[in-house]
């Protein structure tokens, strides 16, 4: 997550035993500025989405935030999700002030840069998997020289492929299923 106002990290935490406090400044900023808006890319598990039944948010980011509230000992501290069709839209909704961070976003810190926004440490850590043909070679490495089809306006997989396979190329397509077709 990154935010555009203040980055949390551990110099703004104060660790005492299981519980977490914020630093005064960071008190001071919630209690002027009130929820905390974060916006993710819906329908992107296990990071996050829309439950279609309740309405309610799912996956990591819930339990990020629920282990947020638990560990700050802060009752001003709230937060609202707001959900967008991709993270193109919800980092241009950053850029419009209309969150106050993004979730989750994998940026170089060149493109953080470029794009005027600061990176948090990373709240988590995934595994990234690659499909590949059985005609193909089987290893991946940083001169490798393909080409990986990426699912339209997945800027975290497209930072992750440019920071580790520098030589390779990508196409996108809409959808997943289109990328396994790729031809």
């Amino acid at each position: 997550m990154f935010r555009r106002d203040e980055k949390i990290s551990n110099q703004r935490l104060y660790s005492s035993k299981t519980n977490a406090v914020l630093s005064p400044d960071l008190e001071d900023w919630i209690k002027k500025h009130g929820e905390i808006r974060i916006g993710y890319r819906d329908d992107y598990l296990p990071f996050c989405a829309t439950d279609e039944k309740t309405g309610e948010l799912t996956g990591a980011l819930k339990d990020y935030l629920a282990h947020t509230r638990n560990n700050l000992n802060n009752p001003n501290l709230s937060f609202k999700t707001v959900p967008y069709e991709s993270t193109g839209a919800a980092l241009a909704a950053l850029q419009a002030g209309e969150v106050d961070c993004v979730f989750p976003v994998n940026l170089s810190t060149y493109d953080a840069e470029q794009r005027g926004v600061r990176l948090t440490d990373a709240a988590m850590k995934t595994e990234m998997n690659a499909i590949l043909r059985v005609s193909d070679p089987q290893t991946l490495s940083e001169e490798s020289r393909i080409t990986f089809a990426v699912n339209a306006d997945m800027l975290n997989i497209n930072a992750f492929i440019m920071e580790h396979y520098p030589n390779a190329q990508r196409k996108t397509f809409k959808g997943l299923p289109a990328c396994v077709m790729m031809r």
